[in-house]
């Protein structure tokens, strides 16, 4: 406890200390050290910096957009940080460093000839305090939880089968992470996106809201309703992270870290309980979390929401599994709490798998016939309670559905025909891709495989596919004769990976086609694919001695093992080779236009990429003084002298929720747009004042917040009874 008490003192005393006394370095004029393109040698005008949290501040001109990228000279060589644009309309830009050493020389680069840089302020920050200080938070917990344990003798009093287990689910998140062991980010499709979803959150919280709707700092600060439209409940965690003090890539990465963990375990889980053999759940583990489309979707991909999204997919087919083999109710409840997990993890992370797993559930059960029928309450009351949980983020969105006429609207323009895999790619080991842009990922079916990624269940899963073919054709056990029905819907998940899937008719059915166009590629399927491979292969392993002998059983089970390692370690190493490396310390290194990708919840006829700097604009007469944008709140004073009702035009979109004030008399303003949906604030004639324009959600989505907590709060509150209850018994 006195320890706490002097790392809590320590590092307040940090905080302040660094909060008070930043130092800060001014350049101007002939000082400037920029250059137009990289120079050899020794720049005359570098600066030097010592390690910590810098920002750097430019004010500048230039006739043409354009990028600038610091470069620096440190002990072990040349480094270089964030690469941040430098817009046309604007003459300022502030973005950040993280130096985990002293630089002797620092500079700028840019490539653009038109580019006049005025000046650099050089301030330290205390980013690098806070980052420190919540390192040795969480240093110090560690060695009291290593020292609690120790004295209550937690892991010494474990079984060798449960040690077992810790370390090999470690050890597979860890290993599935290896890629990610670089002081620089392997630039991936989405990466961007996700990253910005990221700064967005924490941005939001550091504005003081909660849950976070409206993400500022998106399309210059424009904003964008991404957590209202896609599920970001774990990102919580990284952007806690950030506020922090840690740098954008690191959290990015900690999280995937963190996934591949939470992983290896759902998938250890769900093959151990359908098994019964724990080395069967580790077997399992390995080929599911170092598959190559997880590998594809945690890098080259970069999509994180799919890759959380099958997390929890185990857990799903696991719930589904139990139900329908348990006649006991009281073992219903199991399945119930899975589900509700699941499902949640899923709704919460990808809505696109939320509703291809809500599909294959459905066929699930519907294969089961009569069994369905009598687990029909408990699916409808799992299904009425993960509602309930999850009525704080779809009351939002389904809101934004009804309501918005958003680009996502429009379905895709994307012939999904044409995009499915051929029957090679389903079992595909390896691949030798060696464009950057690696255009297979994109490429319709008439470019052919060569130079794409893995999209496939992999050579793995498929032999474990003829390894169950051959028990049931050759060997049929009657014991297994369930798994068969999870065995056909593995094949229809496959099927509709490929190209030969008739995906055209149903594009071409009214009604059928606008459900099944946000799909937009048919390889998504390979995560189902993955997940009912799961169970498929437990129980494969679990049956194999029927036809083969110990000795042979463990031979195939180090085999499959072995291809898994040898499958990932081969993929990774080629992805890591052929990969564009970047730093992003912060959301200055992103171009905040571009991160939207496709902009599905821009308003119709919004382009991201022509919305300039976020500043506000109106008419001759108007006159605007004060403004100012600080925690997602636009104030200004205005005055009407146009003779006319007028308008102005602040950094906003007009999304549903915003609110434009007159603080003196309360008076509600209306809001209308212009062709861009860019926020106009009508004035009448001869009005003036102080104008607030600000983002607050309706009352009912706070309602559905209220039900959501409370049904979490009941949750914890009886898992924790049935808790104390087993330890009383004890």
């Amino acid at each position: 406890m006195i320890t706490e008490l002097i790392v809590l003192f320590w590092g307040a005393g940090m905080l302040h200390y660094a909060g008070s006394n930043l130092k800060e370095n001014y350049y101007e004029g002939s000082a400037v050290p920029v250059y137009i393109e990289k120079q050899t040698g020794v720049p005359e005008n570098a600066i030097s910096l010592s390690y910590g949290s810098w920002e750097i501040e430019l004010t500048y001109e230039t006739e043409n957009e354009t990028n600038c990228t610091s470069y620096m000279q440190t002990a072990h060589g040349e480094d270089y940080g964030d690469t941040v644009v430098l817009l046309k309309e604007a003459n300022e830009k502030k973005f950040d460093l993280m130096l985990y050493g002293n630089v002797t020389e620092f500079y700028i680069v840019s490539n653009e000839p038109t580019l006049n840089v005025h000046s650099i302020t050089v301030r330290e920050t205390n980013q690098w305090n806070r980052m420190m200080y919540t390192l040795l938070v969480l240093i110090v917990a560690s060695i009291d939880l290593f020292l609690w344990q120790k004295q209550h003798k937690k892991w010494k009093n474990l079984s060798n089968e449960k040690k077992t287990v810790c370390l090999a689910v470690l050890f597979i998140g860890i290993v599935a992470s290896i890629p990610l062991f670089t002081d620089y980010l392997i630039s991936g499709v989405d990466m961007n996106f996700h990253l910005m979803r990221i700064e967005g959150l924490a941005e939001g919280l550091r504005n003081g809201d909660f849950p976070v709707r409206m993400q500022p700092l998106w399309i210059n600060d424009y904003g964008y309703p991404v957590s209202i439209m896609y599920g970001d409940l774990l990102l919580y965690i990284p952007a806690a992270f950030r506020l922090a003090g840690f740098t954008l890539q690191t959290v990015y990465k900690l999280y995937i870290v963190g996934i591949n963990i939470l992983t290896a375990y759902t998938s250890y889980k769900c093959g151990k309980k359908v098994s019964g053999n724990y080395r069967i759940g580790i077997v399992m583990s390995l080929l599911y979390t170092l598959s190559g489309y997880r590998l594809t979707n945690a890098i080259y991909r970069a999509a994180v929401g799919e890759l959380t999204a099958i997390a929890f997919i185990p857990l799903v087919f696991l719930g589904l599994w139990q139900l329908f083999q348990e006649d006991d109710k009281t073992k219903w409840y199991q399945s119930g709490v899975l589900l509700v997990i699941g499902y949640t993890g899923i709704l919460e992370s990808h809505l696109l798998s939320f509703e291809m797993v809500i599909l294959f559930s459905a066929l699930y059960c519907l294969v089961n016939g009569r069994n369905f029928w009598r687990r029909l309450k408990m699916l409808f009351q799992t299904a009425l309670f993960t509602i309930g949980v999850n009525l704080f983020f779809l009351v939002p969105m389904l809101d934004y559905m009804l309501t918005q006429d958003m680009q996502v609207l429009n379905g895709s323009t994307v012939d999904m025909q044409d995009y499915g895999l051929f029957f090679p790619q389903l079992s595909q080991m390896f691949t030798f891709a060696t464009n950057g842009s690696q255009l297979g990922i994109l490429g319709p079916t008439s470019y052919g495989i060569g130079n794409e990624v893995l999209m496939g269940m992999g050579l793995p899963l498929a032999i474990i596919v003829c390894l169950y073919l051959w028990e049931q054709l050759v060997y049929k056990n009657e014991r297994i004769e369930h798994s068969n029905k999870v065995f056909g819907l593995m094949l229809l998940s496959m099927w509709m990976t490929t190209y030969l899937f008739p995906w055209e008719i149903l594009e071409n059915i009214q009604g059928i086609g606008t459900l099944v166009a946000p799909y937009q590629f048919p390889w998504r399927f390979t995560g189902l694919t993955l997940g009912l491979g799961i169970i498929l292969g437990s129980v494969a392993l679990k049956n194999v001695q029927i036809v083969v002998g110990d000795t042979t059983k463990k031979v195939i089970i180090a085999s499959i093992s072995i291809l898994a390692i040898i499958h990932f370690t081969s993929y990774s190493e080629m992805l890591i080779a052929n990969a564009v490396p970047v730093k992003i310390t912060s959301y200055a290194g992103i171009d905040t236009r571009e991160a939207v990708v496709a902009g599905e919840y821009l308003l119709q006829n919004t382009y991201a990429m022509t919305i300039g700097a976020a500043e506000p604009q109106t008419e001759d007469g108007m006159t605007i003084n004060n403004y100012k944008k600080e925690d997602g709140i636009v104030t200004l004073l205005y005055e009407n002298l146009t003779g006319k009702d007028s308008y102005i035009k602040v950094p906003f979109f007009s999304y549903k929720g915003y609110h434009a004030v007159d603080s003196a008399s309360g008076y509600e303003l209306t809001i209308w747009h212009d062709w861009q949906n860019i926020a106009m604030i009508l004035i009448p004639v001869d009005w003036s004042g102080e104008l607030k324009v600000y983002f607050e959600e309706p009352i009912y989505w706070r309602v559905a917040e209220f039900i959501s907590f409370t049904l979490v709060l009941w949750s914890l509150m009886h898992w924790v009874k049935i808790r104390w209850k087993k330890y009383l018994q004890r």
